[in-house]
């Protein structure tokens, strides 16, 4: 109950100003963007600070152009890899559980990770005198996801006093899905699997999918590749 109040109170006031600025660019009427950017950054920073399961849902609201006006979109887009990292001697304890010391004496990581999102962190690193990449749960992720969901669905029906009718129906289906998925998300025993999947099936030369070396369900090795983002 207190969670619930306290991310409630944290989130009104940035729910107030999406539904002024999505009621003006409906209308078709002028708004200054720099202004709408300004305010998307509070509500980044207010979804980083209540932690990862509502980064993960600022991630996925930043492709939905039907509910954001562009200035939103554009900014909640560096929740999909810009998001402030655990840290690192958190995340080195997960390692060292799913892989065992004497795996680690074989792989050298940089603490430093290239990119850090809702649900995990990546960081380049070296084994076997091959450069690979290893990404990571965050630290407790299960624990949290599993309770500020419950969250999320306490507050989702008030959103019906606050937006339209569409708003409110296509909100409550995005957490309904998101709260069903998020948990195959944090398995990369799964992710490894889909990953050997599409290497299988897919026939095009001049797409390279990284090739999985080892994974457990809170972490997974993987061939490096540089790359740059389709964005």
């Amino acid at each position: 109950m207190l969670r619930t109040i306290y991310v409630g109170f944290k989130l009104l006031p940035r729910v107030l100003m999406l539904r002024h600025y999505r009621r003006l660019t409906l209308e078709g009427k002028k708004v200054d963007e720099k202004e709408i950017e300004e305010e998307a950054e509070k509500l980044l920073n207010t979804l980083v600070s209540l932690g990862p399961a509502f980064i993960k849902l600022g991630q996925i609201l930043s492709v939905h152009s039907d509910l954001l006006p562009e200035g939103y979109l554009k900014v909640l887009s560096r929740l999909q890899d810009e998001v402030p990292p655990a840290p690192w001697e958190e995340v080195y304890e997960e390692i060292k559980e799913d892989l065992g010391e004497e795996f680690l004496k074989k792989i050298k990581i940089d603490p430093k990770p290239i990119a850090s999102a809702s649900i995990a962190q990546v960081y380049f690193a070296e084994l076997d005198g091959n450069n690979v990449v290893l990404k990571v749960n965050r630290p407790n992720i299960r624990k949290e996801v599993e309770e500020d969901i419950k969250v999320m669905k306490s507050l989702v029906p008030f959103l019906k006093y606050i937006f339209d009718e569409s708003f409110y129906e296509s909100a409550k289906a995005i957490i309904n899905d998101f709260s069903s998925r998020i948990f195959e998300e944090m398995d990369f025993t799964k992710e490894e699997f889909y990953m050997k999947k599409i290497r299988e099936e897919l026939n095009f030369p001049d797409v390279r999918i990284p090739k999985p070396i080892y994974a457990t369900k809170r972490v997974l090795i993987m061939e490096y590749i540089k790359s740059h983002k389709v964005t």
